[in-house]
């Protein structure tokens, strides 16, 4: 997997469960280093920019509703049938429109709700990093959003309301609605993001007040007359060097 550091909601018993779902043979591989070898092989030779876009991440799902209509506050359960019918809509969506640019997508089990995460190299028809001509236009996204609905409909998988005000559930609010899935475990997480939230506050506020201090003791050495009257150095104060 491709995972760069801890998911804290992530069930570590199903993780086995995860599995890989499109690759070139080279899985067992680092994810910097697919994208790196796809973009040798077919970036054409001219410089690439600092700043270009070498791999974009998507993330596909559906709804709770969708994958346990019976039971969609069960955390982490779903029906193996539309979950089977869902990833190979989603693996042949991911190729009939990307192609070979998808480099890799996973299939995620070990969460709340099976997703997908797969990675693309942003080339154009010219063999170029062109990440913002692919994507860069807000039309681009929401043709994206359509194509996919449209892909997922025959599911019964409707698309997500456009220009949605929704906003991100905080992350103490968020552990909190998963410890009452997992168990009572989810209070441990909590817990453990709080204190990690109080050391970097600790640390922070000691940042600044050294920083405060410096920044007096700046003040007053330029300020003081020993200072302003001190005569430029010459060379011979410097034993002659030159």
């Amino acid at each position: 997997m491709s995972r760069a550091r801890p998911t804290l909601n992530a069930d570590i018993s199903k993780q086995a469960d995860n599995t890989t779902l499109i690759h070139n043979n080279d899985r067992e591989l680092p994810l910097g280093d697919v994208v790196a070898a796809k973009i040798a092989a077919n970036h054409k030779k001219r410089k690439i920019r600092p700043d270009a876009v070498h791999a974009v991440e998507f993330m596909l799902t559906a709804s709770p509703e969708y994958f346990r209509p019976d039971k969609p506050s069960e955390y982490g359960a779903y029906d193996p049938v539309r979950l089977s019918q869902w990833q190979s809509a989603t693996t042949q969506w991911l190729q009939r429109e990307y192609g070979d640019r998808i480099v890799r997508a996973q299939l995620h089990l070990d969460e709340a709700t099976p997703h997908i995460h797969a990675y693309l190299v942003p080339l154009d028809d010219r063999g170029q990093l062109n990440c913002r001509g692919i994507f860069g236009q807000r039309a681009s996204m929401f043709a994206l959003q359509d194509a996919y609905a449209a892909a997922m409909k025959p599911l019964g998988i409707e698309r997500g309301a456009r220009n949605s005000q929704a906003k991100h559930t905080d992350v103490k609010k968020y552990y909190t609605d998963v410890n009452e899935y997992v168990g009572g475990n989810g209070a441990s997480v909590v817990a453990s993001l709080q204190a990690e939230n109080a050391q970097l506050k600790q640390q922070i506020e000691a940042v600044t007040t050294e920083r405060d201090e410096l920044s007096i003791r700046l003040t007053q050495l330029s300020a003081s007359p020993q200072h302003k009257n001190r005569p430029p150095v010459k060379k011979r104060d410097l034993g002659g060097l030159g």
